[in-house]
């Protein structure tokens, strides 16, 4: 909880996901290292997700029926496997299942969904989105924000101290001076990278841990202008039809990959970073 370089034996493989590795070592306490207890507990934790994202869909829609094909979609979708099989990719899970219990949790009980939030940031970071995509839900349902100003100054007070801490241990600074490519090298490759997301998502073939993507370092390349097209379309086409369902999970999807597309990372993409974009 203080120190990122307890992540990895390696000096390059620093990372601040303290509950992330508190799991782990529950799991050495319990069986320690058969390694399909690793993996049950990743199952576990993907059932409890999908569990969730039907909850929410049924409080949201009311509607049971479209709430099971939506969970269930979750549930058996073949992109998931990367996240339950690959051991490591545990991040993932945890911080998709908190998450989704802090939005679930942001009108009713901001105190639990506050303690969602907390243990959502320190199982991976890219929960920083939360606090935009709760008030941007509840502005799409009802054309205004019932959130309560408290509720909305506690979230952006847990991400304040989320990035002071990370700035004190150094993991956010020793991140930046070592990315592995410019910050507009990184834009005209995640463009690719977003409409292949959708792609994977919508044709989940040929999946793998490594998928030969390549770097675009320049705006010019035909790839990036008509993957920029297609994503620009699909945005337009989601503010004028914010209340359907297909345009609000765009927006989502677009929030949740959105630190994974400005932070320069070494995997170009990755199968395990879609995991809470999709839901």
């Amino acid at each position: 909880f203080v120190d990122p370089g307890t992540f990895s034996s390696e000096r390059r493989g620093t990372m601040f996901r303290p509950l992330l590795l508190s799991s782990y070592a529950a799991n050495y306490a319990v069986h320690g290292g058969w390694v399909p207890g690793y993996r049950i507990a990743n199952l576990l934790i993907h059932v409890l997700c999908s569990t969730l994202l039907f909850a929410l869909a049924h409080k949201w829609w009311g509607i049971p029926r479209d709430a099971w094909a939506l969970g269930l979609l979750f549930l058996l979708h073949p992109l998931h496997g990367e996240p339950i099989n690959y051991i490591s990719s545990r991040s993932d899970l945890l911080v998709g299942c908190f998450y989704l219990l802090a939005v679930l949790w942001s009108v009713e009980r901001p105190y639990g969904s506050w303690s969602a939030f907390a243990a959502a940031l320190m199982s991976k970071s890219v929960a920083i989105t939360l606090p935009i995509v709760v008030w941007a839900a509840e502005w799409i349902r009802d054309g205004r924000v019932r959130l309560r100003n408290r509720y909305l100054a506690g979230v952006l007070l847990l991400s304040g101290v989320y990035l002071t801490t990370i700035v004190a241990n150094r993991f956010l600074t020793s991140s930046l001076a070592k990315t592995p490519r410019t910050f507009d090298v990184q834009l005209w490759t995640q463009t690719k990278a977003l409409v292949y997301y959708i792609w994977l998502f919508c044709m989940p073939r040929a999946l793998s841990v490594e998928h030969p993507f390549v770097v675009a370092d320049r705006w010019s390349d035909p790839v990036v202008v008509l993957a920029g097209l297609v994503l620009l379309s699909l945005g337009g086409l989601a503010i004028v039809c914010r209340c359907r369902v297909e345009a609000q999970a765009f927006g989502f999807f677009v929030l949740a990959l959105l630190p994974a597309t400005l932070m320069p990372l070494n995997i170009l993409v990755s199968e395990r970073r879609m995991y809470l974009a999709s839901a």
